[in-house]
């Protein structure tokens, strides 16, 4: 079953087309065609026989004044790009992603057909890496793997701003190294429609772990955040909750009344601020701790 992790990266592709034709050239050093256009197609890439053949996400490149013709055939496709999200080691990719290229290319008519595969895990891109013996002499399908070493690193704002697909790819692949790049992803994301950057927010946090979602979560709770959403407000929210209970505790602290366990906890796990603004009233006049909740 698809993973979150495997449906956001797909998603990445499916929102941005021109991000697969750049990963190819940036990565590979591959000139690709001029195009006009880059354009999203249905992955099924079945033929006549009833076996199924689906790529995660498939992108063409598409050229009015390039239109190749067979017969009465006809397509303005210039290239394409298969784009493969690989978590784990498959053996049935073998047979399959040979399968897509060949099909996709006779579907545009002989335009040059690209496999991208994109592996967050080193182990599974060095399997993805290996050549795919057809036996024919000569062909043998060498995959295109990007994985954590290969994937381009964005540490600039203003190019998350620019290409925010490629932004948040790179915050993926690197941020646990780099857990500041979650500063350079949130600047940039900043510039860009909130929707937008509400959506890749929300799946970046659930994908991160460790200094850089602790990193993430200290911006979303921050007032420097540039814009605002339901999803963002939440931790804004937060963090003024967090803000005040530790206020109400402090001030106990300093008048010198005890603080209970029971106390404690109540106070911290309360995230109504309003309730808390009153306690915090009351913390200057209590003899007891027990008495902010009378």
């Amino acid at each position: 079953m698809p993973t979150i992790e495997h449906e956001f990266l797909v998603e990445l592709f499916q929102n941005e087309p021109d991000l697969a034709p750049r990963l190819v050239a940036e990565v590979f050093g591959i000139q690709m065609p001029t195009y006009t256009a880059a354009r999203l197609e249905c992955g099924n890439l079945n033929d006549v026989l009833p076996t199924e053949y689906t790529a995660d996400s498939v992108i063409t490149l598409r050229d009015p004044a390039k239109v190749r013709r067979l017969g009465k055939r006809r397509s303005d496709a210039t290239a394409a790009v298969v784009v493969e999200i690989q978590r784990g080691h498959d053996p049935g990719k073998e047979l399959s992603w040979p399968v897509y290229l060949t099909t996709l290319r006779a579907r545009l008519l002989g335009a040059p057909t690209y496999l991208v595969v994109l592996c967050p895990d080193r182990a599974v891109a060095r399997w993805a890496a290996l050549p795919i013996p057809m036996g024919h002499p000569g062909y043998d399908l060498q995959p295109m793997v990007i994985g954590p070493d290969e994937a381009p690193l964005v540490d600039d704002p203003a190019e998350v701003g620019r290409a925010p697909e490629l932004g948040v790819l790179s915050t993926l692949v690197h941020a646990a190294a780099r857990p500041e790049l979650v500063d350079v992803l949130m600047a940039g994301l900043s510039k860009i429609d909130p929707d937008r950057a509400a959506n890749y927010t929300q799946f970046v946090m659930a994908l991160l772990d460790g200094a850089a979602r602790e990193r993430l979560e200290a911006i979303m709770k921050s007032a420097i955040w540039e814009f605002s959403t339901p999803f963002t407000e939440q931790y804004r929210a937060q963090g003024r909750a967090q803000g005040e209970a530790e206020a109400i505790l402090i001030f106990l602290d300093a008048r010198g009344i005890a603080v209970s366990d029971e106390v404690r906890e109540r106070v911290t796990s309360c995230t109504d601020q309003e309730t808390l603004r009153t306690w915090l009233r009351r913390a200057a006049k209590v003899e007891t701790a027990e008495e902010l909740f009378d």
